[in-house]
């Protein structure tokens, strides 16, 4: 940077020129600095570095001391500086905040960066032109002190020490097709793209015009102020300049809002009458009329049409001469017009009303468009339209503000779905054992939260682009659906690299458990009438003949399940299984055990009441009590006894959550079987255990944690088969919202087999009662 101000500002050889625009540079690299105090107390602080640099500068221009080569050395240092502040500004961040205010503290060290690029060059300015050039560094050489002054004060214990993220192939790619699916985001690059080409916008000031020519400002952007001369004082910008604003306001101007509706507004396609895909025309209270093949086929470069963000894909396809796209009407009149590829082989060409002579087919040489219906006729053509459900305006959730008190109910306000999100009416919202321990302070989270990372519902908005469910399902409003409690970083070696998402070290964010209740969207958790759900959730519309209440009897246990009877231990069919626990994990693990082919399964567990429930449910062959007062070593041997030879289980899977079963578990193993810890969810501390069983049967030992998209749908899709073979809805004890309390006291009392609350009552449109938290 000091370089090119440098060769700009050097016509006769002139020192006092060039050290004007070190001044300007030296100011920026020096707000940079100071907005990365966190990574530079860690890395050596360069921030001296540059108070040094400033000092050296002041005194040489006070001494009249600067040559050529000082300036090339000074520019030489700053860069080296820079290399290393730069990165270190945009990145302390992550050991300054904690991963729930990035956001925040992003903006602020964008907001102090690029105020210090716009502020710095002025006021350096004023004061060489009022005082001189070294005066000025001599200021800025002393404004340092302040900035290691606070360096120092920086308390380094408190700093949020964060994991290095794992590189791996692909990221760079997956990083730019993000950007380019994003239509604010490509604006942004192509601004830069356009804008940055040529140097920056720097404050040049002179004594004497001769000082720096004014050929040489338009050429290079400068803009030259001279103190003292009011008619030589002048805002020289060039036409580049000039053109790239104008560029980006007409860019800004046409992603409005206001805009695009304005564009909505004339285009035809979108008033009443409008001519649809299947040429036909309709209008308001009228039958379809036919269209004549002119407006039929007008679709040309849409000139019949003022283009409109619906409109426009078509006009690209037509002028593009691309493929032809097969245009399928949408499905509800307010939606876009989708706009699908397909094969040559399967389209026909209608230029001008007629078949297309080309082979194999490809675009009308007329530049016309091909349309025609997609799958079945679409409900507003038939003459019958689909209304879609209301979306709440108030939503009633489940607040905890503090551990080991009682749950607060709250209203907030429901927010309209961002890009790629979607609100979700909850039906049932599962109570979980993990949230008894979340109530009592067990697990560091974040609060105020809204509790319920199990949750099924239906869909009462959608967001733009968000059309389809994670099994490419089309969506619509009042669709069942269900959702992965959890979004992984996606950037870490265990999303990356491992392909372990569960294992997730970066920011993965929590249905329920991680999400604050008073930041934005308000209602992370299903404890709610609504919950938000926010963009790269993994959502899944429910298969044909499966209910909300089917899901949320095994809306957690379930997938854990999967994950570690089916995928960590993968059951073998004639395996005998014995399973340890008879709550949700465990009949889960039951069920399982048998889909997967057990010939045996052995439940141990109590109390009694809930070994009879699983016994109605037929999901084991042997139930043994353990609160019957029997010793670990006698249930142990009784379980051998029901095995092949009395040698034990082949695969014993712990989902009782104490930690003194899993010794227990390991002596109902037989050599070379399998122990699965399922249920330890919660730190409840040691337990003693013999390591030497574990050597002499050769036993092979497995931890499984939560469960992944993978896990969840394979949960989804296993649900016709489930209920179609067990009674699921047996296990469920409702609860309305406001008994939450009650709910989870019966859950900690082991009073329930399976808590959930039902969301209901009054509208929420309503206003908000007095005394209420919004």
């Amino acid at each position: 940077m000091v370089g090119a101000a440098c060769s700009s500002a050097w016509p006769r050889n002139s020192t006092r020129a060039c050290a004007s625009a070190i001044a300007v540079a030296t100011r920026s690299v020096n707000r940079a600095s100071r907005a990365s105090m966190p990574v530079l107390v860690l890395s050596g602080s360069p921030v001296a570095v540059s108070a040094v640099l400033a000092a050296v500068l002041a005194v040489t221009t006070l001494l009249g001391a600067t040559t050529l080569g000082l300036v090339y050395v000074m520019a030489a240092l700053l860069g080296l500086v820079t290399v290393v502040d730069s990165p270190g500004r945009h990145t302390f961040v992550t050991d300054l905040v904690p991963p729930a205010d990035y956001v925040n503290a992003q903006a602020l060290n964008s907001t102090i960066h690029n105020t210090g690029r716009l502020v710095g060059p002025a006021v350096a300015g004023l004061v060489i032109a009022a005082a001189g050039a070294g005066p000025a560094f001599a200021v800025n050489a002393v404004s340092f002190v302040a900035v290691l002054a606070g360096l120092a004060r920086i308390d380094r214990s408190a700093l949020h020490r964060t994991v290095k993220s794992g590189r791996g192939r692909g990221q760079v790619r997956a990083g730019l097709r993000y950007v380019w699916r994003h239509r604010e985001l490509r604006t942004c690059l192509f601004l830069v793209a356009v804008c940055e080409r040529r140097p920056g916008t720097r404050v040049e000031p002179a004594r004497r015009r001769d000082r720096v020519p004014l050929a040489q400002c338009r050429r290079r952007d400068l803009l030259l102020w001279q103190p003292g001369r009011p008619r030589a004082a002048q805002l020289l910008p060039s036409r580049w300049s000039l053109a790239s604003t104008a560029l980006g306001v007409g860019l800004i101007r046409s992603h409005s809002p206001s805009v695009v509706a304005a564009r909505r507004s004339r285009c035809r396609r979108h008033r009443p009458g409008r001519p649809s895909a299947a040429g036909v025309r309709r209008s308001p209270g009228s039958s379809p009329a036919p269209v004549s093949r002119s407006e039929r086929t007008s679709g040309r470069c849409n000139r019949a049409w003022p283009r409109c963000s619906a409109c426009t894909p078509l006009a690209k396809a037509a002028c593009r001469r691309e493929p032809v796209m097969v245009i399928a009407p949408p499905r509800f009149p307010s939606e876009p017009h989708p706009v699908r590829r397909r094969r040559p082989a399967s389209v026909r060409c209608v230029p001008g009303g007629g078949r297309c002579s080309s082979s194999p087919p490809r675009s009308c040489p007329q530049g016309r468009l091909v349309v025609r219906f997609l799958n079945r006729v679409p409900d507003f053509e038939q003459g019958s339209r689909r209304e879609e459900p209301p979306m709440p305006t108030r939503s009633r959730a489940v607040v905890l503000r503090e551990f080991m008190s009682p749950f607060e109910m709250e209203s907030f306000e429901v927010p309209a779905p961002g890009e790629m999100a979607a609100i979700v009416d909850v039906e049932y919202a599962g109570i979980c054992g993990t949230d008894v321990h979340l109530q009592n302070g067990r697990l560091p989270i974040p609060t105020p939260v809204v509790l319920g990372h199990e949750a099924v519902g239906r869909v009462a908005a959608l967001g733009a682009g968000l059309t389809h469910d994670a099994c490419g399902v089309p969506l619509a409003p009042g669709d069942a659906v269900s959702w992965l409690n959890n979004i992984s970083c996606g950037r870490c070696r265990f999303c990356l690299v491992e392909q372990q998402p569960t294992l997730c070290t970066g920011s993965r964010r929590i249905y329920g458990i991680n999400q604050r209740a008073d930041a934005f969207p308000h209602l992370s958790g299903g404890w709610a009438d609504s919950i938000y759900l926010q963009p790269g959730t993994i959502m899944v519309k429910l298969p044909d003949g499966v209910r909300p209440r089917d899901v949320i009897p095994l809306g957690c246990a379930g997938p854990t399940a999967v994950h570690g009877v089916l995928d960590e231990v993968g059951i073998r069919p004639g395996d005998v299984v014995v399973v340890q626990g008879s709550g949700p994990v465990g009949v889960a693990a039951a069920i399982y055990a048998q889909l997967g082919g057990a010939g045996k399964v052995i439940m141990v567990g109590g109390p009694a009441d809930r070994l009879e429930q699983a016994r109605r449910l037929g999901i084991a062959a042997v139930y043994v009590d353990v609160t019957d007062g029997s010793a670990a070593q006698d249930r142990a041997a009784a379980v051998r006894a029901e095995t092949p030879e009395s040698l034990g289980a082949d695969v014993v899977i712990e989902c009782a959550g104490v930690p003194s079963a899993v010794a227990e578990g390991i002596d109902m193993c037989r050599p070379g079987a399998q122990y699965c810890v399922l249920g330890q969810y919660t730190d409840h501390g040691t337990t003693p255990l013999n390591p030497h069983l574990i050597t002499r049967k050769q036993l092979r030992v497995h931890g499984s944690w939560g469960f992944s998209a993978r896990h969840y749908i394979t949960y989804i899709s296993s649900l016709p088969r489930l209920i179609a073979r067990f009674d699921l809805g047996s296990l469920l004890s409702e609860y309305p919202l406001e008994a939450a309390d009650e709910a989870v006291a019966d859950v900690k009392a082991g009073a329930v087999m399976k808590a959930v609350l039902r969301p209901g009552g009054p509208p929420r449109d309503v206003p908000t009662p007095e005394g209420v938290r919004v």
